[in-house]
């Protein structure tokens, strides 16, 4: 399982019995870069034809949008590079033919306040060639 263990409460307190059957449909639906977990649960009692609860649960309003990530992903929204996508410009524009070990050194120097260590700055370059390097296999 790529998702581990998870915990879906129910909504509200229910009140089960022996012999009660309960149907549960777990549904996991990607949006952009995330999740949205829908929970729909069934309690039938007696093989009766209409069930005694029925709940439809989602993590949609769980998480809710701030205005701010919303303003974020606005189609007029004019976003400013980071210190994070200031470090990954420089090393994916020095990624035309230099080792990864010679990045790494530049980078450590151009950013010295963002990395303890070479070693450090050595996995975020290697790293990023890993994802976007046009020679490195995928599988």
């Amino acid at each position: 399982m790529i998702y581990g263990a998870g915990f879906l409460p129910f909504a509200s307190e229910v009140d089960l019995r022996t012999g009660d059957s309960i149907t549960v449909l777990i549904e996991a639906s990607l949006i952009g870069t995330g999740y949205v977990w829908a929970c729909d649960t069934t309690v039938h009692r007696n093989d009766l034809a209409k069930p005694v609860v029925s709940l439809h649960q989602s993590s949609f309003r769980g998480v809710p949008l701030s205005r701010t990530r919303l303003r974020r992903r606005s189609h007029v929204y004019q976003p400013a590079l980071g210190v994070n996508g200031e470090v990954d410009l420089f090393v994916l524009q020095a990624m035309n033919g230099a080792a990864l070990e010679e990045i790494a050194r530049a980078l450590l120097g151009r950013f010295p306040d963002r990395f303890k260590s070479e070693k450090e700055a050595l996995t975020r370059v290697a790293d990023l060639s890993e994802k976007y390097d046009a020679t490195y296999p995928r599988s």
